[in-house]
This record gives C-alpha cells, structure tokens and sequence, in this order.
C-alpha cells in the first residue's frame, strides 16, 4: 500500500505484487500470520484489541494529566499529548519486528533448501536481498505503519490549523521569539521542511533497519548466534529508546507546567541542536516536528538555531537512504560469497 502511494508508476519489477519472488514473501507472510486454530486465532484478536486500549489508555492518561491544569488545551496540543507515548511503544514494535524477521533471511532460506537454488540462479541472491527488504519495509507490519501516519496525517491536520490562530499571524509571532529571529517567507519554508521530515523519518528509519537487518543475516546464520543477536540488539535499542522517551516527555511535561525544565528560559547552546536532531532520528521524535507550540514557543526560543532542525533532519533521512542502500549492497557482496 504504502509502496504504491510514493512510487506507484516507478517500481522496480522485483517490488511488484505478482513478482514471483515478492509474491513468495507475501505468501509466507500470510502463512505465518495464517492461524488454523480457531481459539487461538480469537485470541490473537483479543490481544490486539487489548493492547490498543491499553495505548489508548496510555496516551488519554497522559492528556487527562495536562488538562487538568489546561482546561482549554487546543486541539492540536490534545493530538500531541494522546501520541507521545503510545508512539513511542508503536515504533519500537515497528522496528524490532522488522530487524527480528529480516535477520532470519539467510538461515531461512537454507532451513527450506532453497539457498543453493538461488545462488546458482542469475542475480538470485541480489533479487532475494532486495525483495526482503521491500517485504519488510512496505508489508511487514503495515498496521502499525498506518497507525504511525495516521497519526501524523491528524497533527499536520492541526498544524495546519493552528497557523490561522491570531488572526493568521500565529506564526509570524513565534519566528519573531526563535534564536535567532527569521523573515517569515523562509519560516514557512522551514516548517514545511519539519512537515515533510515528519513524514519521511518513519520510513527512512524502517529503511535503514531493514537493511541492516539483512546486513547481519550475513554474519549470524547459526540459531543460536540469531537469537543471541535478537535479545541484544532488541535490549539495547529498548534501553536506549525508553531513555529518549522519557526523556522527551519530561522535557514537553516540564515544559507545559513551566517548571525548572531544561528548555525553561535558557539557552543550552548549540550542542542542544545536534541533541535534538539526534532524539529525533533515534527515538522518532518526527511527531515534534509538527506540533508547532512546543517547538515555537520553547525548542526554537532556547535552541540556537532550532528553527532549522526540520531541515537537519531532511539531511539524516537523505543519509539514511543512501546508508540502507550500501547496507543491501554489501549484504548482497556477502551473501554471494556465503
């Protein structure tokens, strides 16, 4: 689907739905999704209902905290406050699924019998590689990639509202407070470039994961070096991504109570931007870059330069892309040689 909104008349054979190589991963896909037993397919579906109430919950929480001090929370902050968390556990499942699925490629492919096959077949293995990575990129877990934009489709909707406020001036009068100031033609520029690096950061980040997934297919072909692999990679990027998490919502908490918050009435210099392009890519934080009160009235006030992050992102999703693609090519080099 998802494949077919951004290149719909420019794909490749090989990411067509009736290549014979995509259709064969679409197929396993469906068959191991495929639940014969019907119990347990009814519990399945029980457990994806409760785990989206159980974000649901999460993210109303989170608002109901803020309005009671903000009985009169605009549209678009409500969006925000409901999304910052249960995102955040969406993307890590996003992820970790992609990475888990794609390193098994090469040690499926062999537990089938099917690998000597495609090696001796003409461009067998860079076919396979590349397919993989479409398959984990645009199918695997589509929901959960529509959810993402779904999402950010509601908060650009808000976005867009928000900058009628004040009688259209609304964003006239935060250029005027960011560090330093800009004319407005070029801060409208810059919020577009935050619009569209919200909405290309989630799949450059599933690009890039999905590659390096099948990277380190070609170096963990044993069972026990997968799972081994797996458990760490998955611990580490879980550490790490609820530490940013956290993070980011008690900056934006500190920051809407206007406590003693990091971004509160000081400038942290100019190593706050890098951290800041650097939160954005690592723990998606792309959904900050279209809520235009946090960022206007504390990110671009206190950050040299914040106004420009949009733009330092738009850089990292074009170095994601180029990196995903040496990723396969590499992965290919060493599969050919496996």
């Amino acid at each position: 689907m998802f494949k077919r909104w951004l290149f719909y008349r420019n794909l490749p054979a090989w990411m067509e739905d009736d290549h014979p190589m995509m259709k064969r991963e679409l197929q396993r896909g469906y068959h191991r999704q495929r639940i014969t037993n019907h119990w347990l397919r009814r519990v399945r579906w029980l457990s994806l209902v409760a785990s989206a109430l159980m974000l649901g919950i999460i993210g109303y929480t989170v608002m109901g905290m803020l309005r009671q001090d903000n009985p009169n929370m605009p549209f678009s902050q409500q969006v925000y406050s409901w999304q910052l968390v249960p995102l955040y556990i969406i993307h890590f499942l996003l992820f970790m699924g992609a990475f888990s699925l794609g390193l098994n490629t090469i040690h499926d492919q062999k537990r089938i019998n099917t690998w000597e096959k495609i090696r001796v077949t003409s461009d067998g293995i860079r076919l396979i590689m590349w397919t993989r990575w479409a398959y984990l990129t645009f199918h695997h877990n589509a929901l959960l990639l529509t959810v993402v934009y779904a999402v950010r489709v509601v908060m650009i909707g808000a976005l867009l509202y928000d900058l009628t406020a004040f009688g259209g001036n609304y964003l006239r009068y935060l250029l005027l407070q960011s560090t330093p100031a800009v004319p407005h033609g070029l801060g409208v520029v810059l919020v577009g470039a935050n619009i569209t690096a919200g909405l290309l950061l989630p799949l450059s980040m599933l690009s890039l994961t999905s590659a390096l997934s099948l990277l380190a297919s070609t170096y963990f072909t044993q069972p026990i070096l997968i799972w081994f692999a797996k458990i760490t990679f998955t611990a580490v990027y879980f550490l790490i991504a609820t530490a940013l998490m956290l993070l980011v919502t008690s900056l934006y908490m500190e920051t809407v109570y206007e406590g003693n918050s990091i971004l509160a009435h000081q400038n942290i210099g100019i190593g706050g931007w890098f951290a800041a392009v650097g939160v954005t890519v690592y723990a998606d934080w792309g959904a900050s870059l279209l809520y235009l009160g946090f960022l206007g009235e504390h990110v671009w006030v206190n950050i040299p330069y914040g106004i420009w992050i949009g733009v330092g992102v738009l850089a990292v999703v074009m170095a994601q892309v180029i990196l995903a693609e040496i990723c396969l090519r590499i992965a290919v080099y060493r599969a050919e040689r496996a």
